[in-house]
């Protein structure tokens, strides 16, 4: 298990080591005057803050211009983002999307080494988009999407949802993986279609998990006929016809944050959906499995 590439680079060395843990959650307690305190987000679970992960391998090339090649490619990623991959305990891809902040080039002695010119020793330092890696991903695949052919993904159409009536119950189904590392599925993305003489002018979405508690989405814009509403929670953006429209939406609970944007998670899920709307209404269901 360890790190793969980032962008097109590969990170397979020698000796690798890597930080792949969760990151530290967000905390925060305000001090009582008779002493003690008071845990600022009450009962909740809280989200992660700024997310490091850490790579350390040593790198062995035929040449040592081989060897500068390489380091001088990681080196111009410096303050590059890009997907980082890794494989995990059972052979399948894992990635992330994260900013290479530091890249650190350490002397190394290798007596096993024909030239100790051709061996360099790297440590290089990311910050990452999430606590969590991404694994199969449910929806429709785009080409351009930073996923290529080879990532030993899992690809599929997503779920559509008839709504040409009110309210609309869909479940969704997330099985456990072997090695019960999968703990839920990215915040979804729903996008809602209004056909031709159809209107929309409210959207609930109600989202209840085994042993979570759960979340509702209230969406109070006017839709047009023939254009979409695209509520993305991962990223926490709501836009109605392409245009911003995320006063337009109210989160329960208020917590405005992507931990509380209706993350789905393992077993199964139930979206109702209730609206006030007319035509045959349809709802894409997009979402990318995480592992911790």
């Amino acid at each position: 298990m360890g790190f793969l590439n980032f962008g097109v680079i590969s990170l397979r060395n020698y000796e690798e080591s890597s930080d792949i843990g969760t990151g530290r959650a967000v905390s925060s307690n305000t001090p009582l005057q008779g002493g003690g305190s008071i845990d600022d987000f009450g009962s909740g679970q809280t989200f992660t803050g700024e997310k490091r992960r850490s790579y350390k391998g040593i790198v062995a090339k035929q040449t040592q211009e081989e060897l500068e090649l390489y380091i001088n490619q990681i080196k111009r990623q410096k303050g590059a983002r890009g997907k980082l991959s890794l494989s995990d305990a059972n052979g399948e891809i894992k990635f992330i999307f994260a900013r290479l902040t530091e890249v650190k080039e350490i002397n190394t002695t290798k007596e096993n080494r024909n030239s100790v010119n051709k061996v360099q020793s790297i440590n290089l330092n990311f910050v990452c988009d999430s606590d969590t890696w991404f694994g199969d991903i449910i929806g429709p695949w785009q080409l351009n999407d930073g996923n290529l052919i080879n990532d030993n993904l899992t690809l599929n159409d997503g779920v559509v949802v008839d709504l040409s009536s009110s309210p609309v119950d869909e479940e969704v189904v997330i099985a456990q993986d072997s090695i019960e590392s999968k703990i839920n599925a990215r915040g979804p993305k729903f996008t809602f279609t209004v056909p031709a003489g159809g209107s929309l002018s409210s959207m609930r979405i109600d989202i209840s998990s085994e042993g979570f508690f759960g979340s509702t989405l209230l969406f109070t814009g006017t839709v047009a006929a023939e254009t979409e509403l695209i509520i993305d929670c991962s990223n926490s953006t709501v836009l109605n016809d392409g245009v911003d429209a995320y006063d337009d939406l109210a989160i329960t609970p208020s917590l405005d944050s992507p931990s509380t944007w209706s993350a789905l998670f393992v077993g199964t899920n139930t979206l109702r959906f209730t609206h006030n709307g007319t035509g045959d209404i349809t709802c894409l269901i997009e979402y990318a499995e995480e592992h911790i």
